[in-house]
């Protein structure tokens, strides 16, 4: 069950027991009325808690341009392990930048996102190992523009049990399942 979301822009944290997959999928259940893409600025899957990294504060200059970085997270992300398989996709907005470790998106960066073509309820993005991986929290960061928002979703494991996935933050934040 998933339950009231934070409306402070802050986290809604949704847990499930660990547990080991060879796949884990995503699929998309429901979006806003606005949404003509649905799709992922990154997606990242743990066992245990990730290390926070660190990010030194850059000396501001008049010419500064703000560039999406790494993911606040090092450590266990085994979803940079996992080859990907999604439902479309758009030249140079592919699923595989779902997994990059940048957390970026249109309009600042939309060659660092999974963009669907077209697709709304019912795409899916799908992660698969070789070798079974233990996990026991996603992280879904969804596309930081203002009008594609994923509303709802899935997440579907090898062993075919499900986890729901809540509203997205809209804001390109994490929402951690």
């Amino acid at each position: 069950t998933v339950p009231s979301l934070n409306n402070g822009g802050t986290a809604t944290v949704v847990t499930f027991t660990a547990r080991s997959t060879t796949t884990l999928r995503f699929t998309v259940t429901s979006v806003s009325a606005a949404t003509g893409n649905v799709g992922l600025a990154e997606l990242e899957a743990y066992n245990g808690d990730p290390t926070p990294t660190t990010t030194p504060t850059p000396t501001p200059t008049a010419t500064a341009t703000p560039v999406a970085g790494p993911a606040p997270y090092s450590g266990p992300n085994v979803a940079r392990n996992a080859s990907v398989l999604a439902s479309s996709q758009v030249t140079n907005q592919e699923a595989t930048k779902a997994i990059d470790s940048v957390v970026g998106g249109y309009p600042a960066n939309a060659t660092a996102e999974w963009s669907t073509d077209a697709q709304r309820s019912g795409a899916w993005i799908q992660l698969y190992w070789s070798t079974a991986q233990t996990i026991d929290r996603v992280y879904l960061y969804d596309r930081p523009n203002g009008s594609d928002q994923i509303t709802g979703g899935t997440l579907t494991f090898s062993d075919g049990t499900t986890v729901t996935v809540p509203s997205l933050n809209n804001d390109g934040t994490a929402t951690v399942i």
